[in-house]
């Protein structure tokens, strides 16, 4: 097995935040889901779609904090862990460093990852908003 289960979460929010966002979908079981917006994204497909249909247009980082995981299995393993967003100012379009605003949000996060060809790959991620300004 390669990698820990940790790393697919740690990978989601940096590649999300790098706005590599054909890395995304890699990390996503055949049957995976998404739930970002209101709506299940299933399988990389859908993934991929679901952001380039609303792409973040403000620079966005996302910091995780608290990962725990749970591993039931060899194979299955259940995380929860926070995510605070900060962001920038909007319009902003200079490069780094940006101007900051407070953190955007606090998010309880719940993801089911499984293993695949000894790979760590999400079956499900949804998130619990906590704070929002």
């Amino acid at each position: 097995m390669q990698g820990i289960p940790a790393d697919v979460v740690l990978r989601f929010f940096r590649y999300l935040d790098d706005q590599d966002y054909d890395q995304i979908p890699k990390l996503f079981a055949d049957d995976g889901i998404w739930h970002r917006r209101g709506v299940a994204n299933k399988g990389p497909r859908q993934v991929r779609q679901s952001i380039a249909d609303v792409p973040p247009v403000i620079p966005t980082i996302h910091l995780v904090t608290n990962l725990q995981i749970d591993q039931a299995t060899p194979d299955d393993a259940h995380a929860v862990f926070y995510v605070t967003a900060l962001r920038s100012s909007p319009g902003t379009t200079s490069a780094p460093p940006w101007p900051m605003e407070l953190p955007l949000l606090v998010t309880l996060y719940k993801a089911h990852l499984v293993a695949i060809e000894d790979q760590w790959r999400i079956r499900s991620i949804r998130n619990e908003p906590i704070f929002k300004r």
